[in-house]
């Protein structure tokens, strides 16, 4: 492998590491000062991309991506 190759993988390995303490910090912080944390599944929402496409190429309305859209 290429040493360049290498120190890029070290250093993304150490920055998900610091991520991942700081997530761990604030944990411990909120319940060390009286709150709580609760873990909730993810809730993935994905535009339906030709409808988009067919709202920007003028085909179809806005209001079609969300009924809120003026």
């Amino acid at each position: 492998m290429r040493k360049d190759l290498l120190l890029e993988i070290a250093e993304a390995v150490e920055k998900a590491q610091s991520q991942i303490r700081k997530a761990h910090e604030t944990w411990n912080f909120v319940n060390n000062n009286g709150g709580n944390v609760l873990v909730d599944d993810p809730e993935i929402q994905r535009p339906q991309w030709q409808l988009v496409k067919d709202v920007l190429d003028g085909k179809l309305p806005l209001s079609t991506l969300s009924s809120d859209c003026e």
